[in-house]
C-alpha cells in the first residue's frame, strides 16, 4: 500500500530520561549491595550483556557487593526495565546438601519479602533460581540514592525531616511483616523519578523469629548470612569510605548500632538506630559519633560518646531530641517502634503556636515589612516573567499580530496552496501552545530559585540551558516559515509538532545525567554554535527542504567530527540520518544511524542511542528491504530503550519496528498489537492531533488490510483521513495518501464504484501537490483496477497506460510492474485491435511476478482462456490478498 508511514520522528536528540542513578553502591537503580562497583570482593561478571536469565534480557552489570551481583535487565513479557540481583551462596562446609538447603531457605525468605508491598519499599516482582543461585527481579529506579539527594544541595531541616519520615514508613511496614534490614544507610534508599524514596535490600540479611518459625523446617532457625558479629578486625581502616562499606561486619560500620558491634541479638530497634544515624548526618552534615577507623568508631558508639551539635546548626532542639533518643545505647531506651519516632518527628511543637499566632504576628509585622518584602518579591517575580520577551522576532506570545507572524502568514498565503490557511491556523495553535509552555516553564524555574528559594542555582542553570536550546529550535523553524514555499507549507504542521519536547527541561535527574559540555571555553563556544546550526538543519529537514538540509547535514557531520566532542557528533549523526526518511540516500543514511548509535553508546548519550537503534529496523525494512538487519537491531533497540527507564518516543519507535518485522513474518496479530502500542504512546506524549499519531493510525489500517481485516482497515483509513483533513486541510498530500489507501481496500472489498471515487480524489490531490511520480503510479493503477471492476475497460486504459509509463521510468519493483501490466492487459482486451498487445502484456506480467505462484497462476489462467476461447472468462480483477511493498 502506498500509504506506509515510515517518516521517523526523532525530534531533537536528548528527549529521554536517565537510566540509573549515580552512586558508589552497585545497587543503584535497583537494590543496593553495599559494596562499591570496583570492590576487590566483587565477583567477576557472571552474565554478559544480551544474556538471558529466565525470561529476562540482561542489559548491563551494575555492580557486586557482599550479598550478590546486580544487573539491569529487560522484562519482555511486561515490557519494562527491571533490576536483577543474583544472591551469593554462603558456604558452610556442608557440601551440596547444605547448598540445597540454603538455596531453598533463600527462596522461601525472598518470597516472603516479595509479599511486602509498600510505596516506600522497592517492589520485588519475581524470585527464581539461575545456575544454582537465587535471584530476585525487582523495581528499577532512576532517581538516584538518598545520599545523592542529600549531597545535591543544602536543604532546609523541614525538607530533610519530611523525606526521612517517608523513608521511615517503608521501614515500619517491613518491621510489621517481621523483617529487619540490619544495613540501613543512605545508599540503600533510592528515589524514583518523582522523588519518592524507597528502601532497598530489605529483609535479606535477617528475618525475625516470628517469620523464622513459620518458614523454617525441622526447627532449623533461619539465619541468613552471618547472624553474629565476628570480632572486629584489628586493622585501622583510614578514611570515611571504609566506614560506609558492608564487609565482614554484619552491617555498615558508620550506621551500626551498639548491639551490632557487640554481636548481640538484633531487632527492629537496630534499624531505628541506623535510621537516626543517617538522619543526623543529613541534618548536620556530619556523622553523630567520632571515629576514623572501625575500632575507634565502635568504641564511640558502644560508649555512647556523641559529637556536640555543630555551631550554627539551625536544627530545632525538639528534632535533635527525637534523633538522640533513637541513637541511645540501650535499645530499650529508644522508641518502642519506629512508628513512634515518625510520629514524634511529624509533630512540630512550634506548628500550633505558629498557627494560633499567625494572624496577630502578621498584623504586627506587616506594616513594617510589607514594603521591603513586596518590593523584593515583586522585582524577582517581574524578572522571572520576562521569558516571553525571548520570543520577540520568533513567535510573539499572545493573540495580537506581530511582524514575524504577519510575515509567516503572508509567506504561507503566497504559496498558492488551497490548504495554506488551514496550515497556518494549525501552526499558530501549535506554536502558541509551545511558547506558552516555554514561558511558563521559564518563570517556574526562575521563581523556584530566586523567589521561593527551593532550587539551587546549579539546577536553574541546567534548566535554563535546556530552554535556550529549545528556543534555538523555535527560532530556526520560524526563519524557515518566514520564507516558506509550497514544500514548507506542506510540511509546516508536522514540523511545528516536531519541535523538541519541553518536558526534559523540567526533569532535573535527566538534566544532571546529560554529558557535561567540554571544559575548554573555546570548544564549548563552538559546541554551542554547532547546536544552533543543528537546529537550523532540523528545521530544514522537517519542512522538506531536501537539498539545503542534506548539504547542511553533511557539513555539520564533518565539523562535528573535526571538533571531536562525541555527544554532539552523536546528535548530528542521528539528526542527519533521519534525512533518509525524507530525501537522503538510503544506504548512507542507514550507516549514519549505525554510527550515531555507536558514538552515542560510547559517550553515554543513552537517549540518542535508544532512538537510533529503535529507528534502524523500520528504516532497514521499509527503505532497504533488509529484514536480517532489522532482526539484528531489534534486540539492540529493546535493550537500549529499556535502559532509558521511562516512556519516550523511542518506545513508540520500537513498537513500530516490532510491528514492521512481525508484518514481514506474516504475524499479523503481533503487528497490530505493536501498532496499537505505538499509537497509544504517541497519543499520550504528543496528543491525538499530532501528525505522527494520525500517521501511525493510517499505518494500522495498512496492516489490518494485510491481515485480511478489510472492513476494519477501511474504517481505520476513513478515520485517519478525516483526522488529517481536520488538522492539515482537505487538500493536503497526506490526505491524498489515505484516499489512495481507502481505494485499495474498497477494490479488495469489491466496492469498485466507491474505490473509483477514492482514487480519483487521490490522483487529483497528488497532481495538485506535485507529488512524486511513483506515488501517483499507485493511484493511477488503483483507478484503472476500479474501472475494470465496474466493467469500464475503456475508462481504465488511460490511467493504466500512464501508470505503466511512470513505473518503467521509475524502475519500480517487478511486482508493481506486473500489477500494472496485468491490469492493462485486461483493459486492452476490450479492443480487438489491441489483443495481441494484451497477450504480450500479460505474458510480461507473468514474468514480473516470478515465483509468486498465486499471481502467475491467475495470469496463466487468463492467458489460456483468452488463447483458447478468443475472449477471457471472468478472472478476479484484483487479488483478494493485498499487494503492496
Amino acid at each position: 500500500m502506498a500509504g506506509s508511514w515510515t517518516k521517523g520522528r526523532g525530534g531533537e536528540p536528548g528527549d529521554a530520561g536517565a537510566t540509573s542513578s549515580s552512586s558508589t553502591d552497585p545497587g543503584h537503580g535497583a537494590a543496593g549491595s553495599g559494596e562499591p562497583p570496583d570492590s576487590p570482593e566483587g565477583d567477576a561478571e557472571l552474565l554478559e550483556r544480551g544474556a538471558t536469565l529466565g525470561r529476562y534480557l540482561v542489559l548491563e552489570r551494575l555492580g557486586a557487593g557482599a550479598m550478590g551481583v546486580v544487573y539491569a535487565a529487560y522484562d519482555p513479557e511486561l515490557d519494562r526495565k527491571v533490576a536483577i540481583k543474583i544472591l551469593r551462596p554462603q558456604e558452610d562446609g556442608k557440601g551440596a546438601s547444605g547448598r540445597d538447603r540454603r538455596q531453598a531457605r533463600l527462596v522461601r525468605e525472598a518470597k516472603a519479602i516479595a509479599k511486602l508491598s509498600h510505596g516506600n519499599v522497592v517492589g520485588i516482582f519475581d524470585v527464581g533460581v539461575h545456575d544454582g543461585q537465587v535471584f530476585l527481579a525487582m523495581e528499577h529506579l532512576a532517581g538516584g540514592t538518598l545520599r545523592d539527594w542529600i549531597a545535591a544541595e543544602k536543604r532546609p531541616w523541614r525538607e530533610v525531616v519530611r523525606m526521612f519520615v517517608e523513608i521511615g514508613k517503608g521501614l515500619a511496614a517491613a518491621h510489621a511483616e517481621g523483617l529487619v534490614h540490619r544495613d540501613f544507610k543512605p545508599d540503600n534508599v533510592l528515589l524514583d523519578k518523582s522523588g519518592t524514596p524507597k528502601v532497598v535490600d530489605f529483609g535479606l540479611v535477617r528475618l525475625t523469629s516470628r517469620l523464622d518459625s513459620s518458614t523454617s523446617g525441622s526447627g532449623d532457625m533461619i539465619a541468613t548470612l552471618d547472624d553474629r558479629l565476628p570480632t572486629p578486625p584489628p586493622l585501622a581502616l583510614a578514611g570515611g569510605d571504609a566506614l560506609t562499606r558492608t564487609g565482614a561486619l554484619a552491617g555498615t560500620p558508620a550506621y551500626m548500632a551498639p548491639e551490632q558491634f557487640l554481636g548481640k541479638e538484633l531487632d527492629a530497634r537496630t534499624d531505628q538506630f541506623a535510621f537516626c544515624a543517617a538522619l543526623y548526618e543529613a541534618l548536620y552534615g556530619e556523622r553523630p559519633f567520632k571515629g576514623d577507623t572501625i575500632i575507634g568508631l565502635a568504641d564511640s558508639v558502644t560508649a555512647g560518646r556523641m559529637k556536640p551539635a555543630p555551631k550554627g546548626a539551625d536544627v530545632p532542639g525538639w528534632v535533635r531530641a527525637c534523633v538522640l533518643r533513637g541513637l541511645r545505647i540501650d535499645p530499650d531506651q529508644r522508641y518502642a517502634k519506629i512508628d513512634d519516632l515518625l510520629a514524634a518527628l511529624a509533630h512540630d511543637p512550634a506548628k500550633r503556636t505558629r498557627n494560633w499566632a499567625a494572624a496577630g504576628a502578621a498584623l504586627a509585622v506587616v506594616a513594617a515589612a510589607v514594603g521591603v518584602t513586596h518590593r523584593l518579591g515583586t522585582n524577582q517575580r517581574t524578572m522571572c516573567k520576562g521569558g516571553g520577551a525571548r520570543f520577540a522576532g520568533i513567535w510573539e506570545p499572545g493573540s495580537g499580530a506581530s511582524d514575524r507572524k504577519t510575515a509567516i502568514h503572508q509567506a504561507f498565503a503566497h504559496s498558492g496552496l488551497s490548504y495554506a490557511e488551514q496550515a497556518f491556523a494549525s501552526v499558530t495553535r501549535l506554536l502558541d501552545q509551545y511558547v506558552a509552555r516555554w514561558t511558563g516553564m521559564y518563570a517556574e524555574a526562575c521563581e523556584a530559585t530566586h523567589v521561593r528559594g527551593e532550587q539551587s542555582a546549579e539546577v536553574l542553570d541546567l534548566r535554563m540551558t535546556c530552554l535556550t536550546e529549545r528556543l534555538d529550535n523555535a527560532r530556526a523553524l520560524s526563519d524557515v516559515f518566514a520564507a516558506a514555499d509550497g514544500k514548507v507549507v506542506e510540511n509546516a504542521v508536522s514540523a511545528a509538532a516536531a519541535l523538541p519536547s519541553l518536558d526534559r527541561c523540567a526533569d532535573v535527574a535527566l538534566l544532571r545525567a546529560v554529558v557535561r559540555p567540554p571544559e575548554d571555553a573555546a570548544t564549548r563556544k563552538r559546541v554551542d554554535d554547532l547546536r544552533v546550526e543543528l537546529a537550523q538543519m532540523i528545521a530544514l529537514r522537517e519542512t522538506g527542504q531536501c537539498a539545503r538540509a542534506t548539504s547542511k547535514g553533511d557539513a555539520l557531520v564533518g565539523e562535528a567530527r573535526a571538533l571531536g566532542y562525541q555527544p554532539l557528533l552523536a546528535e548530528v549523526l542521528f539528526a542527519s540520518a533521519q534525512l533518509g526518511n525524507y530525501c537522503g540516500d538510503d544506504a548512507s543514511m542507514l550507516s549514519r544511524f549505525k554510527e550515531a548509535h555507536a558514538v552515542a553508546s560510547a559517550s553515554r548519550s543513552d537517549d540518542v542511542a535508544a532512538q537510533s537503534a529503535a529507528l534502524i529496523p523500520s528504516f532497514a525494512i521499509n527503505r532497504r528491504g533488509q529484514v536480517v538487519v532489522a532482526e539484528e537491531w531489534l534486540g539492540v533497540a529493546r535493550g537500549d530503550v529499556a535502559r532509558l527507564g521511562h516512556e519516550t518516543l523511542a518506545n513508540a519507535m520500537l513498537a513500530q519496528a516490532e510491528g514492521f518485522l512481525a508484518l514481514t513474518n506474516h504475524d499479523y496479530a503481533r503487528a497490530l498489537a505493536a501498532a496499537d502500542r505505538s499509537i497509544d504512546i504517541t497519543r499520550r506524549l504528543l496528543g491525538p492531533d499530532d501528525p505522527l499519531t494520525i500517521g501511525w493510525e493510517a499505518n494500522k489500517g495498512d496492516w489490518q488490510a494485510a491481515a485480511g481485516m478489510l472492513d476494519e482497515a477501511w474504517n481505520t483509513d476513513v478515520s485517519a483521513r478525516e483526522h488529517f483533513e481536520r488538522v492539515l486541510g482537505r487538500d493536503h498530500p497526506r490526505v491524498a495518501m489515505v484516499w489512495n489507501n481507502e481505494g485499495e481496500v474498497l477494490n479488495l472489498l469489491g466496492r469498485h464504484d466507491e474505490a473509483e471515487v477514492a482514487y480519483e480524489r487521490a490522483v487529483q490531490l497528488f497532481r495538485r501537490s506535485g507529488a512524486d511520480a511513483d506515488v501517483l503510479g499507485w493511484a493511477l493503477t488503483g483507478l484503472g483496477v476500479a474501472r475494470l471492476g465496474e466493467k469500464k475497460p475503456g475508462g481504465a486504459l488511460a490511467p493504466l497506460e500512464e501508470a505503466l509509463s511512470i513505473r518503467i521510468e521509475k524502475h519500480a519493483s517487478p511486482a508493481l510492474l506486473g500489477e500494472t501490466r496485468f491490469a492493462l492487459a485486461r483493459a486492452l482486451w476490450s479492443r480487438p485491435a489491441e489483443r495481441q498487445r494484451a497477450l504480450a502484456m500479460a505474458a510480461s506480467a507473468r514474468e514480473d511476478y516470478g515465483e509468486d505462484k498465486k499471481m502467475t497462476g491467475e495470469i496463466e489462467a487468463w492467458l489460456q482462456q483468452s488463447r483458447g476461447e478468443g475472449a477471457p472468462g471472468r478472472v478476479a480483477e484484483v487479488s483478494k490478498e493485498r499487494r503492496g511493498p
